[in-house]
């Protein structure tokens, strides 16, 4: 198997050996937005734990420089990232805007699939460190990703959809996005990658608390469907 660069190494379907193992490692976890006003020493805590999902993951994910992840960070753009109960950062997500400037490895992305750039919102490199695999990250971390998808801010409007690019061979990865129900495209080759890829999209959805106000709504409303927007 050719060894690749893979946009995406998300956590295996691991299994803790016993309940005191999972309670070990699956603390519970907090999952936080980092912008342009992340410090050095968080930035060197990322680049420790994406460095050690490289080593793990054979040399498949792409591994990326600490300038590019700052400029990521600069331009702004976002990056998710989930604490352990010591503060301590066990994974971590890029999201971009593709219509800023600063977004790496994205310009051939398919977004004729989705609509307008404006309407995306791309999730990229999403690292788990190993020994925290199989505790629900990267469901945290795709669930606070929505959630910023979802939230406008000044000059840029909320999204509509979530996009990914994932090697076809991932098969980790393209399982962990199909249990949020996202949507694979036909695998093929894109711009001078010498493996084939799939993307991945999804409509950002609703949280429980907003369905249940939406319901509350039409209970009181015209008797008309209230549901709040994808």
């Amino acid at each position: 198997m050719d060894q690749h660069h893979q946009e995406v190494a998300t956590e295996p379907n691991t299994k803790p050996n016993s309940k005191r193992d999972f309670n070990q490692r699956c603390k519970p976890i907090s999952v936080v937005v980092m912008d342009h006003r992340t410090d050095r020493k968080t930035l060197a805590q990322l680049m420790w734990l994406h460095r050690k999902v490289y080593k793990a993951s054979n040399g498949k994910l792409k591994l990326r420089k600490p300038k590019s992840v700052l400029q990521h960070l600069q331009a702004g753009h976002k990056i998710v990232a989930a604490n352990s109960v010591d503060s301590q950062i066990i994974g971590f997500a890029l999201l971009a805007f593709p219509e800023k400037p600063g977004a790496t490895n994205i310009d051939e992305y398919r977004y004729d699939w989705v609509g307008p750039k404006e309407d995306c919102m791309a999730i990229q490199t999403v690292c788990v460190d190993p020994f925290h695999q199989g505790c629900g990250v990267t469901k945290l971390l795709f669930e606070k990703a929505n959630e910023v998808a979802k939230t406008p801010e000044i000059g840029r409007k909320a999204r509509r959809f979530l996009l990914a690019k994932i090697s076809e061979d991932n098969s980790e990865s393209r399982g962990a996005f199909a249990s949020k129900e996202f949507i694979e495209s036909t695998p093929d080759y894109v711009g001078n990658d010498t493996y084939r890829s799939v993307f991945v999209k999804r409509e950002v959805w609703s949280t429980p608390v907003e369905i249940e106000a939406a319901r509350k709504k039409q209970k009181i409303g015209s008797g008309k469907p209230a549901y709040p927007p994808c």
